[in-house]
């Protein structure tokens, strides 16, 4: 049985989130009587490191990588990197640019998570949230949740809950690399 191995860059604390998020992957592997398991790595580097150590020790699982990609990807820069870094690109998935990236795509699961106070007009109607610098995500996150209910967006507390609520369908929408994402992982679950 080869069972997924999901090594993302973050808190441990963002696994429940990522497990809600991702669960039309878990339901497939469920399914296909796989096991998935998320494994958090804190910063980028030591989850590459684990993500290549992975891929050595643990032949029979199919490990892929989720991570920032930390700037605008027109593509060429994804495949340059993998290269660069000795990655698969079959197996790499950016959360472009940052995670916070994604909850921008579901206005309204975040204004009912941050509740009164929270600023949605702030949220503009993105054709593509992978187009937004890091800078304004976290900016528009920052002063969009300045007087909300729940409190100020901080980045180990709440991304969490944001995951479990934010809807991924309306987040493929706007992201291509959220969309490769459940493409590829789903196709690797093929027999």
């Amino acid at each position: 049985m080869k069972a997924i191995r999901i090594y993302f860059e973050g808190s441990p604390k963002l696994k429940p989130g990522l497990h809600v998020f991702l669960s039309e992957l878990v339901l497939a592997c469920r399914e296909r009587r796989r096991e998935i398991r998320f494994v958090d790595g804190g910063s980028q580097s030591n989850t590459i490191a684990d993500f290549k150590t992975a891929l050595k020790a643990n032949q029979a699982d199919i490990c892929v990588l989720l991570i920032d990609s930390d700037g605008p990807d027109s593509g060429d820069g994804f495949v340059s990197i993998c290269r660069r870094r000795h990655l698969p690109p079959d197996l790499v998935f950016w959360m472009v640019q940052v995670m916070e990236s994604w909850f921008l795509s579901d206005p309204v699961k975040m204004a009912e998570f941050y509740g009164q106070g929270f600023r949605r007009n702030l949220l503009k109607e993105w054709v593509s949230v992978e187009s937004v610098p890091v800078s304004e995500v976290m900016s528009i996150l920052r002063d969009a949740t300045r007087k909300a209910k729940n409190g100020k967006y901080h980045k180990t507390k709440h991304p969490p809950e944001l995951l479990k609520l934010s809807r991924p369908d309306l987040v493929k929408k706007k992201s291509a690399h959220c969309r490769r994402l459940f493409k590829q992982v789903s196709a690797l679950l093929q027999p």
